[in-house]
């Protein structure tokens, strides 16, 4: 044998020890911690076993599938599992374990979201409850594809709920009405009233009208909200046939009306700000966008008649704010719309796991014993309740006592939930559902007329219908996607 093929056998056989040694050290590790497991598992009393299987079995399961922008970070995704892990350890026996799993979708885009959630849904063993935030979503397609399951004869507290929010398949858990705080000193300083429970939106916009007079404002997200809303909140982009109707006489006069108004002299540009950043601002779409707009609205802050904080007007119990260092009062939002109402809740899903456990959860959840604990602990953002068996015992909770301190809820904010109420007994107002159709409308018009109000060009007449031509023909394709 040659001396360079002697040499290469032995370092063969020298990287073949070394990769036996390497299997036989593995198996002697695994084997060895395979023995400690047992001689651990030997050595646990009776109880210790009876408590470490309790642990490792899941039990009946209830999934819960989350709506989409929650994925992106939401204090109700904690809120939900907190209320879930009460009821599971309270309410169900510790022989028939009950687990809550809140599904985490791995996921960064809108599009990741629907296709992760079509997968699921199509699962023949889905996720039991998909939770739904009708201020932002519709129910419709869980409806008309069957995936919602008729609950009103299997949930015993269903007759509880608001009739105004009960359609036989949804089970609502609670209501939100975001309210306006207006500053009462900058009001009468103003010499203007100051307004009750029943103001319109005609006294909000002619209190800031007056307000305009000596201030002047950097346009942010809720300035430009509040005069859209002057003009097309409670505009209907969609008829009963199907047909878009956006290029219309009346949508270029107020494009051109909300274009003008920024330019006034009443809304200055902050000066840091290119015309594309702000259009990005009002439009919420980069990740530093909130945090500019909270800048804004701080710059904005300084003796405004209206304060930013948010507070559920159907929920008195919020007004304990740490930042409510003014007088203030807190009154229905009116300039929103009229359908400024949205509630939360679930829709159970005709496929899903574990479908009798989850309904008994749901059950609870609109119990009066958890709608008042979800109240009193103000959890999801400070959820009204969405059960008309709670009045009295709201009342009741106020003034309460904090130490040798008594917490006391001012007249007015009973006087704002009780007018809320009742306009939705009656039918004046109503909470929102609208269709998947008519969200993606409202979305894409608002950022057309941003892009019409900020820009570098200022369009004429004729350039805006064109374009407003153009917009149409692309929302009935993305509306077909």
């Amino acid at each position: 044998m040659k001396y360079t093929e002697l040499v290469r056998t032995f370092r063969k056989w020298g990287v073949m020890k070394r990769i036996i040694g390497i299997v036989l050290f593995c198996l002697i590790a695994f084997g060895s911690v395979q023995i400690v497991e047992y001689i651990k598992e030997n050595q646990l009393t009776e109880s210790e076993k009876a408590l470490k299987e309790y642990f490792d079995d899941e039990g009946h399961v209830i999934s819960i599938l989350m709506p989409e922008f929650y994925y992106y970070g939401n204090r109700n995704y904690g809120d939900i599992q907190s209320i879930a892990n009460i009821i599971t350890m309270k309410e169900f026996d510790y022989d028939d374990k009950v687990t809550i799993k809140i599904i985490d979708l791995d996921v960064e885009t809108r599009d990741e979201y629907l296709r992760e959630k079509n997968l699921l849904l199509s699962s023949d063993n889905g996720p039991t409850l998909i939770m739904v935030d009708l201020e932002v979503e519709s129910i419709d397609e869980y409806l008309d594809y069957g995936i919602a399951l008729e609950v009103s004869d299997k949930l015993e507290n269903y007759d509880n709920i608001y009739e105004f929010l009960r359609d036989g398949y949804y089970v609502a858990l609670g209501m939100f009405s975001i309210g306006t705080l207006i500053d009462t000193d900058v009001i009468e300083e103003m010499g203007a009233e100051v307004p009750d429970a029943n103001w319109t939106k005609e006294d909000f916009y002619s209190l800031q009208a007056k307000w305009f007079e000596s201030n002047q404002v950097y346009i942010e997200y809720f300035e430009f909200e509040r005069v859209y809303n002057y003009h097309f909140m409670d505009a209907e982009f969609i008829d009963v046939t199907g047909v878009v109707r956006f290029n219309t006489e009346e949508n270029v006069d107020k494009i051109m009306a909300i274009r003008d108004r920024f330019i006034s002299a009443d809304y200055e540009q902050y000066g840091q700000l290119e015309l594309t950043q702000l259009q990005n601002i009002l439009n919420l779409n980069f990740d530093d966008a909130w945090e500019w707009n909270s800048y804004l609205i701080r710059l904005n802050s300084y003796n405004n008649f209206v304060l930013t904080e948010s507070i559920n007007a159907l929920h008195p119990y919020s007004t304990y704010h740490p930042l409510l260092y003014r007088p203030v009062k807190l009154l229905p939002t009116v300039h929103r719309g009229e359908n400024n109402v949205s509630d939360l809740g679930f829709i159970v899903n005709r496929k899903g796991n574990n479908l009798e456990y989850g309904l008994d959860f749901l059950d609870l959840l609109i119990s009066d014993k958890y709608q008042f604990y979800i109240y009193e602990k103000k959890l999801f953002n400070g959820l009204s309740p969405s059960v008309s068996t709670l009045e009295e015992e709201i009342k009741n909770k106020h003034p309460r006592q904090v130490g040798n301190v008594e917490k006391k809820v001012a007249p007015f904010a009973f006087e704002t939930r009780d007018a809320l109420i009742a306009s939705l007994l009656d039918g004046t107002k109503k909470v929102q559902r609208k269709s998947r159709e008519t969200i993606i409308l409202e979305d894409s018009f608002r950022e057309f007329v941003v892009e019409m109000s900020f820009n570098e060009k200022y369009f004429t007449r004729e350039e805006i219908e064109e374009k407003l031509r153009k917009f149409e023909r692309e929302v009935y394709l993305k509306l077909n996607e």
